[in-house]
Formats: structure tokens, C-alpha cells, sequence
């Protein structure tokens, strides 16, 4: 399948990954999924983030982690830390209908519209489990981050977060300590958090064309083509599995080692034999 392959692209941007050589088939074109526009608020919410006195703060750890499934004691601290910044209100992806000890500051929803809630003009913070479609969506906003990495790529992502300073990360393991209020007030109140994705963000959208209409042009580029992008392709594609693993060239740096070795041992051999020999005749 690899030999046939005549285009690869690649979701991701390079602001998220480091520097590195890749093959004229490897097209890098996220964010994808961003829309032109987005819709306005449902009116209860927008009701509710106009009444915060210093914005608001969206936590969402993802579909793929239930909020609803965090022990009981990291819920408990998860909402005391929530409750310590009364002049921000939060707005908290939960999958269940309710949820007990809820601060004033601090509302529910089973579902929201993730994209439509980072492009309001009053949120202050993204607090994310690091998936990349969402950091992606935290880039293109403009929205500082906290990241709380669980699995796969998360980890990842969350270290992009520190390193391109457009917010921190915690381990999951800290999220009920006094931590996850440091990192919070570390964000809010640290400018250079804002001014860092707005900075990441005009890199980002800075490009010819679109995400879209670049995935467009190469998929049409093949096509008219007739497949036939040879000139793009790289060399390994040709190689046989004994040559891509680099056998051949193990093979070769592996023999002049195995001939001195067994040299050595013939050596060594006949030279004990002969002394062996010798000794018994002396006897």
C-alpha cells in the first residue's frame, strides 16, 4: 500500500510539530475542520457568559473522558478551585444531567458548541484534555490553554502547549491539588499566555490558501495526473523489505566482524592444537 500511495496529508500544522525533512507527497494542511464563520450562542448562554464580570472560562476534557467519571474527591477539588474565581464564569462539558456542590460561578451542559464558545469575544481560557483538533481550535481563536493530557497524542500536545507559550499543562494526577489553582491564575493573569496564541495565531492562518483549498489543489494535482506522480514519490517506495529495514547494509558492516571473528577463532584453534601437540610429543 505504501508503494501506491501518491499524496499523504497531514492534518496537522507545522507550528505544532518540530522542523524536519519530509517527501514532496506529504502535505501538511490543518487545521481542516475550522469553519469560515461561526453561529451565535443559544441565548441561555450568552445570557450567562455576559453576566461574568471578567469573561469566562470553557472546560471541556473531550469526548473521549467522561468529566462524569472522575472520582468524587477530584470532582470536589476540580469544582472548590473553580469557585475560588467568582469574576469568571465557567462553563463545564458534563455528560450527566446534574452534578452536586455546584458553585454559583459554575454551569453544566452535556453538550456545547465547542467552536462557537472559543470564538466568543469574553473567553479567557480553554481548559482542554490537548486532543489536537482543539489545540487547533485554541490556535485559530486565539485562546490561551490548559492542557490535561490522558492518552495517545494528548502528551504530546500538552508539551506544545509550554513550548510555544500559548499556555501551560498539568498531569491529570494533579488535577484535584493546589496546582491546577496556580495554573489557572498562572494563565488568567500571565499576559504573555494571550499575546503568545494571538502571535501563533496569525502564523498559522498565514498561508497562500486555506487549509481546504490546499487539500483540494494536490487531490486535483493527482488526479489530473492519472495518479502518475512519480517525480514525487520517494525512492524507498521501490525498495524491497530487505533493503527498506537496511539488511543489505547491516549485511555488509556485519561480515568483515564475523570474518575477523572466526579468523581469530581459527587462529587461536590451530594454534592450541599445534602447542597441544607439541607438549604431548615433549612428554
Amino acid at each position: 500500500m505504501v508503494q501506491n500511495r501518491s499524496l499523504l496529508l497531514s492534518s496537522s500544522s507545522w507550528i505544532f510539530e518540530y522542523a524536519r525533512p519530509v517527501f514532496p507527497n506529504t502535505i501538511h494542511v490543518g487545521p481542516l475542520h475550522i469553519p469560515d464563520t461561526t453561529k451565535p450562542l443559544p441565548e441561555d448562554l450568552e445570557k450567562w457568559i455576559q453576566g461574568a464580570e471578567k469573561g469566562f472560562i470553557y472546560f471541556s476534557l473531550g469526548s473521549n473522558v467522561r468529566s462524569a467519571s472522575l472520582a468524587e474527591s477530584t470532582r470536589s477539588a476540580i469544582l472548590a478551585t473553580l469557585a475560588k474565581f467568582p469574576e469568571y464564569r465557567i462553563i463545564w462539558k458534563w455528560e450527566e444531567e446534574s452534578i452536586d456542590g455546584l458553585p454559583n460561578n459554575v454551569i453544566c451542559r452535556k453538550w456545547l458548541p465547542q467552536q462557537d464558545l472559543l470564538a466568543h469575544p469574553r473567553i479567557k481560557l480553554f481548559i482542554t484534555q490537548g486532543g489536537l483538533q482543539s489545540l487547533q481550535e485554541a490556535v485559530h481563536y486565539q485562546v490561551p490553554v490548559i492542557g490535561i493530557p490522558f492518552f495517545g497524542d494528548q502528551n504530546y500536545n500538552a508539551r506544545v502547549i509550554t513550548r510555544i507559550g500559548i499556555g501551560t499543562f498539568m498531569e491529570f494526577e494533579d488535577i484535584g491539588t493546589a496546582k491546577l489553582v496556580k495554573n489557572v491564575k498562572e494563565v488568567l493573569y500571565n499576559e504573555s499566555y494571550s499575546a503568545n496564541v494571538k502571535r501563533v495565531s496569525s502564523i498559522v492562518k498565514n498561508q497562500m490558501m486555506n487549509p481546504r483549498d490546499t487539500a483540494v489543489w494536490w487531490v486535483e494535482y493527482v488526479l489530473k495526473a492519472g495518479g502518475n506522480v512519480n517525480h514525487l514519490k520517494p525512492e524507498y517506495y521501490h525498495l524491497s523489505l530487505f533493503q527498506y529495514l537496511g539488511l543489505d547494509v547491516f549485511a555488509v558492516l556485519l561480515t568483515p566482524a564475523v570474518l575477523l571473528v572466526y579468523g581469530g577463532y581459527r587462529l587461536i584453534s590451530t594454534y592450541t592444537r599445534r602447542w597441544t601437540q607439541a607438549k604431548l610429543k615433549t612428554n
